[in-house]
């Protein structure tokens, strides 16, 4: 979680009127986390950052706290078909040097991979479709 947020929440808190102890709002702070933004893992002595980037405005955030590494930042990426695909592309075009596109195949709900192809593709970007 953003360090404005974790602000934003305990003002929130404030604001309605409960009193907090200094001591457990510093350790809850600092033990708060949420799965799947920016989380990051270790997988096999490779860093994996998770992130549910999904809007324009969470890609931008996440664009924003990649931090240059000497290595390469590769896509694994799906979506819902009411997502702005094309918005979630832009802010990160520049971070990523490879696209892997995960069809979602078990709902209607979810953009076919060709159509997110396509839209890496007239963003300048390529990508490689797998079927899961």
């Amino acid at each position: 979680m953003l360090p404005i947020n974790k602000i934003l929440a305990i003002q929130a808190l404030l604001c309605a009127g409960f009193d907090l102890e200094d001591k457990a709002v510093f350790e809850a702070v600092n033990n708060l986390s949420l799965a799947g933004r920016q989380q990051q893992l270790d997988f096999n002595g490779i860093k994996v950052i998770l992130d549910v980037a999904h809007n324009p405005a969470a890609a931008v955030a996440l664009a924003h706290n990649l931090a240059p590494i000497s290595g390469r930042y590769i896509a694994v990426a799906s979506v819902l078909a009411d997502k702005d695909w094309a918005g979630i592309v832009a802010p990160l075009a520049d971070i990523f040097d490879d696209w892997q596109i995960a069809e979602i195949s078990d709902t209607e709900r979810a953009t076919k991979g060709q159509t997110l192809i396509e839209v890496l593709y007239n963003a300048g970007l390529s990508g490689t479709l797998h079927s899961s």
